[in-house]
């Protein structure tokens, strides 16, 4: 378990049905398809009990996303939950990683959620499918992708606005009947499928929108499998996250009051049960500038056998059980008017029972330990072993390219106010906006606000770096030193679109007028520069200069080493060390470093990083560092 000044980072190498036209009795029974094949899996509300296959049945779970580990550790991961008591897994869906581009979709390498869901089966687990479209998880845009305001600025996620309902539509058309072969009831692993997520935490309380998606997710999972929705464990939470004719779950931690979250499943309706945790917590999120989130082991094993002792129609699945990482821009951000905005780690270690690295904790072992007395735990094996790790020595960065010396991904667009990343049809990565100052504009000294900075801006004059605009920090003016005739330039990055709450509609860039001394600047210039694919990594990788040791941030770095092979096909990890590089005593340094395929964000001030390594031999780092600690926001 890393403490809180460690983090990992992870790379690798290398037709719909009216709503008339079914209807699911509480009490409902098998379909013809799923009797015939003898497997079914369905809910009997009159005894409280899932049934499997004609029997009693329940689940211990725990939650591992496929597209926060590469598919190379997998089965590692999958075993070694298996080896803890567990008899399921559970996975989100990331629409914004399978379709990044409108029309466009991936489902192959680290993606490749069919053949996750398969493995998973041919190791006797079996899958509970939370395919969103919104799923939360930390992400960015809570799993939503940018190019829908891109599309549509003004679109409301989650709701009934005809455009929103109009892409999820094409969406879901798209991934459905890929999952329909995988349903429990067409010998596939998938019991369950989840129906959006706590929608009763969300503002808008949309039913038209919420019973449209259930019959959307019914037309193509039938009787194959349940359908259920997720949501705190109070009555305030279930009065808009219920939907009619799916089966209600809820989700708290270990020290909540089970009686409590039970008793406002019992009053909204699903009187016998099951009574089901979703999301039972043995860890918790780490947000920027936080520490280190712990839930202690004692606190976890007492909240299990509360949970095992309200009765024999409990389940849960425990939220992580491996968190995995954050791989470059996909980490989201929490915002309201209490906190500000809080971007999220990079790292999802989540201080699950298998840390980040893969390794096991002595909370995994108490995990293992309880289940035991409630379910028969399969036999040791090696998968419990610690994840091997190495030293590759020193690294040197023996080449380097200025930010400003990196050609722009598309030709640069010029306009009398600033754009949105969206606007610029831009993914993630850097825009910088560029002003020619004017006499008329300056005073002595000049005062730059920019209230709509979204999220981090360096300020330069003439290229030099001059100060930090930040909307964590809250810092959206500084004072200038400048003259006519000098360039003006914010370099902007997003560190995490809003993925929860109130707040989602969290377009990037700078969202509003830009004013030196109370005075709008018009006229900008905006390079554009992704990092979002290899592809373009690579296209810097290819301006990056021998003879460069002049060059200071913001620039890219890049060096060598060497990984002496033992005949596996996989290199063993190892731990980064980047202490100096990043002002870390401003706990404010941010990194981008990416290996061969995987292009990894590290946005906290902690000195190392662990490394999961496939063949790979070079990275790279960019650095937003410059010279001046008390500038860093």
């Amino acid at each position: 378990m890393f403490s809180s000044n460690q983090l990992l980072l992870i790379a690798s190498i290398f037709i719909i049905l009216p709503a008339d036209t079914w209807q699911r009795q509480n009490e409902a029974t098998d379909s013809a398809s799923s009797v015939e094949k003898g497997r079914s899996f369905r809910v009997d509300y009159e005894s409280g009990q899932l049934m499997k296959d004609g029997e009693p049945f329940r689940y211990f779970s725990g939650s591992i996303h496929y597209f926060r580990l590469p598919k190379a550790y997998w089965r590692d991961r999958l075993l070694k939950m298996k080896n803890a008591g567990l008899n399921a897994i559970s996975t989100y869906v990331e629409w914004s990683q399978h379709e990044p581009t409108l029309g466009v979709y991936e489902f192959g390498g680290d993606l490749d959620l069919i053949g996750f869901i398969e493995l998973a089966h041919s190791l006797g687990l079996l899958v509970i499918l939370r395919p969103g479209p919104y799923i939360c998880a930390e992400r960015d845009l809570g799993g939503y992708p940018s190019w829908l305001f891109t599309l549509h600025p003004d679109m409301i996620l989650r709701t009934s606005d005809p455009n929103h309902k109009n892409y999820v539509k094409k969406w879901l058309d798209h991934l459905m009947p890929k999952i329909v072969p995988l349903l429990y009831g067409n010998g596939g692993p998938i019991i369950m499928v989840q129906v959006e997520n706590e929608y009763g935490s969300y503002f808008a309380c949309d039913r038209e929108y919420t019973e449209w998606l259930r019959d959307l997710f019914k037309s193509y999972v039938r009787d194959d499998a349940v359908l259920f929705t997720t949501d705190g464990g109070d009555s305030s939470y279930l009065k808009c996250g219920v939907i009619p004719q799916v089966l209600i779950t809820v989700d708290f931690g270990p020290k909540s009051n089970v009686d409590y979250a039970f008793n406002a499943v019992k009053k909204a309706g699903q009187t016998k049960g099951p009574f089901i945790n979703s999301e039972f917590y043995p860890g918790w999120l780490t947000r920027w500038n936080e520490n280190f989130s712990r839930v202690g082991t004692e606190d976890i094993v007492k909240g299990i056998r509360k949970l095992m002792a309200y009765g024999n129609n409990t389940s849960f699945n425990f939220y992580m059980f491996f968190g995995g990482t954050n791989f470059g821009y996909t980490a989201g951000a929490n915002c309201d008017n209490s906190i500000g905005y809080m971007p999220q780690l990079t790292s999802y270690d989540y201080d699950a029972p298998i840390t980040e690295a893969g390794d096991l904790t002595s909370k995994y072992f108490s995990i293992r330990d309880t289940l035991k007395d409630y379910t028969a735990l399969p036999s040791m094996t090696d998968a419990l072993d610690v994840t091997p790790k190495a030293s590759y020595g020193t690294v040197k960065l023996v080449k380097a390219v200025s930010l400003f010396d990196v050609s722009p991904r598309s030709p640069v667009i010029a306009n009398q106010d600033p754009m949105t990343f969206e606007s610029l049809n831009l993914r993630n990565g850097f825009v910088l906006y560029t002003h020619t100052l004017q006499q008329s504009e300056l005073a002595d000294p000049s005062q730059l606000y920019v209230p709509g900075i979204r999220d981090r801006a360096i300020v330069l004059l003439d290229k030099v770096p001059v100060g930090v605009l930040s909307r964590f920090r809250s810092i959206f003016s500084i004072p200038l030193m400048a003259r006519a005739g000098q360039k003006l330039g914010l370099l902007v990055e997003s560190q995490g679109r809003v993925n929860y709450g109130t707040y989602m509609n969290d377009t990037k860039g700078i969202v509003c007028k830009v004013l030196l001394n109370g005075r709008e600047l018009s006229g900008w210039s905006m390079p554009t520069y992704s990092l979002d694919n290899i592809q373009e990594i690579e296209s810097i990788a290819q301006q990056l200069d021998a003879n460069s040791h002049h060059v200071k941030p913001p620039a890219f770095y890049t060096g060598n080493f060497i990984i002496e092979h033992t005949g596996t096909a996989i290199a063993k990890d190892s731990y980064l060390n980047l202490q100096g590089w990043g002002k870390l005593g401003c706990n404010s340094s941010t990194f981008r470093l990416t290996l061969p395929v995987v292009f990894a964000q590290i946005r906290t001030g902690h000195v190392q990083v662990a490394v999961i390594l496939q063949l790979g031999h070079q990275f790279s780092i960019f650095s937003f560092q410059f010279e001046y600690c008390e500038y860093y926001g």
